[in-house]
């Protein structure tokens, strides 16, 4: 699985002017999105089995505005789970380059899942892990107890709420993470209803 090595510090790379930038590393894309407020918080967003990343506009369309600097990758496989690992991993190292720490491990379904499985692998670094109607958990010699969200839509027939999302967040409880979960009305997406609770959580 995925393994994040020490983080760099700040000197290397600068993202000076606020916007976004695309990047690549080891043959795998992502665009960087710099907010004007530097130092900043990075989120990583992980997008879902066949998507893109325009999956994650609705939110993009928020966050840098708040503060927060997002790097949002292009998956080289159908998902996650069956890509080549290190092209993610660079380019996680290669936004860290400049002037960010790394807040939170984000992703939707596939995307989910992965960030729930890089996150507890790397909890000694990753803070936070938001998971967005995951699949379910991958636990693989989990490190420290980053903070856990996960929202899931009540009515989803891909990923059943109540075999996932509500799985998940038992397991991760039982297991002593700190865990927020927040069920929505609602299909396999990501909800406008639970951004609000989102950011605050991201805030907290």
């Amino acid at each position: 699985m995925y393994q994040l090595r020490p983080l760099p510090t700040s000197e290397g790379e600068a993202w000076g002017s606020p916007g976004r930038y695309p990047i690549s590393a080891l043959g795998s894309e992502a665009y960087l999105y710099v907010p004007q407020r530097k130092p900043a918080p990075l989120l990583v967003m992980l997008h879902g089995a066949g998507g893109t990343i325009q999956s994650w506009d609705r939110i993009l369309r928020h966050l840098p505005r708040v503060g927060y600097a997002v790097l949002a990758p292009q998956s080289k496989g159908k998902t996650w789970l069956r890509a080549d690992p290190r092209g993610l991993e660079e380019l996680i190292h290669l936004a860290l380059r400049g002037p960010f720490r790394l807040h939170c491990l984000a992703g939707f379904s596939d995307g989910a899942t992965t960030a729930l499985s890089l996150g507890l692998a790397n909890g000694d670094q990753v803070p936070r892990i938001l998971a967005c109607s995951p699949g379910g958990l991958r636990l693989s010699a989990p490190v420290g107890k980053p903070r856990v969200m996960i929202t899931h839509g009540s009515l989803d027939t891909r990923l059943p709420a109540r075999r996932c999302g509500r799985a998940v967040q038992a397991r991760l409880r039982q297991l002593g993470y700190p865990t927020t979960y927040r069920e929505f009305l609602g299909g396999h997406t990501i909800s406008p209803a639970v951004l609000p609770s989102i950011l605050r959580w991201l805030r907290t």
